[in-house]
C-alpha cells in the first residue's frame, strides 16, 4: 500500500476515521533520519502480510496542532493508531522496533476483524489462531512485550532470540485471554512462552536453547563434526534445526571451533541465569 502525505489537519482526521491500523510517521524535512524511515515505511508498505495497514508521512511543524495533541516532542516519531487510539508509540528512527510493532498490531487487527459470536463453532478459534501464526516467519506467544516482559522464562527467551539476531514477531498473551486458553489446547502445551514457526513449534526456552545451539552446528557446515561433539553433552535435538535454519547466515562470522564454544557457553549462561 502506498504512503500518504498528509497535508492538512482535516486529511489526518479523515484517516483517522477509516477501519484497520493507521501508522502515521510525524517528521520534518530538515531532519536525515526522518527520510531514512520514510524508506522504511515504504517497504513495509509492500509486504503482503501488511497489505491491509495504512501508511502516512504528517509534517510536524506544519500540523502543530496535531502534533501538539499527540505530544509529539521529537521527529521522527511514529503513532500506531486504530479507531482513533493510540495502540502503540515508537519514537526515534528504530526500524527494528518499528516493524516488529506494525507487525504485531496487523496480526491483532487479523484476529479483532474475525472475532467469533456466541454461535461460531469451536475452529474458528483454530482458523483464528493459524492466522497469528502465520502471520510472522517466527511468533512468540509471551507474557509482556519484547521491551517489557512480564515473566523471567519470556524475558531469557527475548534475550535469546536477541542474541541471535532472530527476525520474529511477538504476541502478547495477557492481552488477549481467549488466545491465552486456546493456544494451550491448540498446540497441546500448558504453558508460555511458545514460538511457533511454519515448520515447528517450540514448547519452552529450554526447546529454544537447543534449537539455538543447533543452528550454531548447521551454521558451521565446514565443521559440522567437531561442532556436533560441543552439542553432545547438552541431548540437543537435531530434528527442529529447521526453525532457525533461515537464521544461519547471521553466524558466518564465528570462524573458528574455539569461537563456536565461546557462543554456545555464553548462551547457556545466559538460561542459566
Amino acid at each position: 500500500m502506498s504512503v500518504t502525505k498528509v497535508a492538512t489537519e482535516q486529511e489526518f482526521t479523515e484517516l483517522l476515521k477509516k477501519d484497520g491500523l493507521l501508522v502515521a510517521h510525524f517528521m520534518a524535512d530538515w531532519a536525515p533520519q526522518c527520510g531514512q524511515m520514510n524508506d522504511v515505511i515504504t517497504e513495509l508498505g509492500k509486504q503482503l502480510e501488511l497489505k491491509d495497514v495504512r501508511f502516512c508521512i504528517v509534517p510536524a511543524e506544519d500540523l502543530s496542532e496535531v502534533s501538539l495533541k499527540y505530544k509529539i516532542a521529537a521527529v521522527p516519531t511514529f503513532l500506531l493508531l486504530r479507531g482513533g487510539q493510540v495502540v502503540e508509540r515508537v519514537e526515534g528512527a528504530n526500524a527494528a522496533d518499528l516493524t516488529n510493532k506494525v507487525k504485531t498490531q496487523a496480526a491483532k487487527a487479523s484476529l479483532v476483524s474475525c472475532t467469533p459470536t456466541a454461535s461460531t463453532p469451536e475452529q474458528d478459534l483454530n482458523t483464528r489462531l493459524k492466522k497469528l501464526i502465520n502471520s510472522s516467519k517466527c511468533m512468540l506467544f509471551m507474557k509482556g512485550s519484547p521491551d517489557a516482559p512480564r515473566c523471567g522464562f519470556s524475558r531469557t527467551t527475548i534475550e535469546l532470540l536477541n542474541k541471535l539476531e532472530a527476525d520474529y514477531s511477538s504476541f502478547d498473551i495477557l492481552s488477549d485471554e481467549e488466545v491465552r486458553q486456546g493456544l494451550k489446547t491448540y498446540s497441546n502445551w500448558p504453558t508460555y512462552p511458545q514460538s511457533h514457526s511454519g515448520l515447528a513449534f517450540t514448547s519452552s526456552v529450554n526447546c529454544v536453547l537447543k534449537h539455538a545451539l543447533v543452528l550454531i552446528c548447521v551454521a558451521m557446515k565446514n565443521r559440522e563434526r567437531e561442532c556436533k561433539a560441543v552439542l553432545h553433552n547438552h541431548n540437543t535435538d537435531e530434528q527442529y534445526c529447521c526453525l532457525y535454519y533461515s537464521y544461519a547466515h547471521q553466524m558466518d562470522k564465528i570462524v573458528s571451533l574455539e569461537g563456536i564454544k565461546t557462543m554456545i557457553f555464553d548462551v547457556l549462561l545466559s538460561i542459566s541465569l
